[in-house]
């Protein structure tokens, strides 16, 4: 029996569907954020954004060296009123300005060493 081709999937596919967020995502302007157009995001990306988006609990995800913003509907309450949706493609440090002077460097040492433990890094 010949074995049936898969379909290509393409960028597009992997932004299909999300809810609220996965229409923002696609709507965004990604020209102008650090991620860049979503056509040059790596598979990588596109793969957890896909997870993310079909996901059914909170999930946010910081990208890169500027720690740029993607999450799922279920993390909205999370953000609150005055951050969403503009938390979308912000910088991490931008969105999170009040607390940052506490886990920046928590993020920073994970995002250097790969390790964050119980809230202590090691």
């Amino acid at each position: 029996m010949a074995s049936v081709p898969t379909p290509t999937r393409t960028w597009q596919d992997v932004l299909t569907g999300g809810g609220e967020m996965g229409t923002l995502i696609r709507a965004f302007d990604w020209s102008t954020a650090p991620a860049g157009p979503t056509q040059t995001w790596p598979k990588s990306l596109r793969t957890v954004l896909h997870i993310m988006l079909t996901a059914p609990f909170p999930m946010f995800l910081w990208w890169g060296p500027q720690r740029t913003q993607f999450n799922n509907d279920g993390y909205r309450p999370s953000l609150g009123a005055n951050k969403h949706p503009s938390a979308l493609g912000q910088r991490g440090d931008v969105c999170w300005a009040e607390i940052w002077h506490i886990i920046g460097p928590m993020v920073d040492a994970a995002y250097r060493q790969g390790l964050f433990i119980r809230g202590e890094v090691r």
